[in-house]
């Protein structure tokens, strides 16, 4: 199944972004310097379109991508 990546921000040592993947979303952190990725905070994408704390554009891009599979 395809997945997405919405970065928030990345440069040349750190990355940190959401991913979606098999109908959950979640929220990941790379450390290019340290060689290190880490995922956490997993949601289902409809309990994390729903929620009203997560940034719009983000829920969004959630909304649309799930949308499209």
């Amino acid at each position: 199944m395809p997945e997405s990546i919405y970065t928030i921000e990345a440069n040349q040592w750190y990355e940190h972004g959401y991913i979606y993947r098999d109908g959950m979303v979640i929220a990941y952190e790379t450390d290019r310097k340290e060689q290190t990725h880490r995922e956490f905070g997993a949601q289902p994408v409809a309990d994390f379109v729903a929620d009203e704390q997560n940034p719009p554009e983000i829920r969004e891009w959630a909304k649309d991508f799930a949308a499209d599979k």
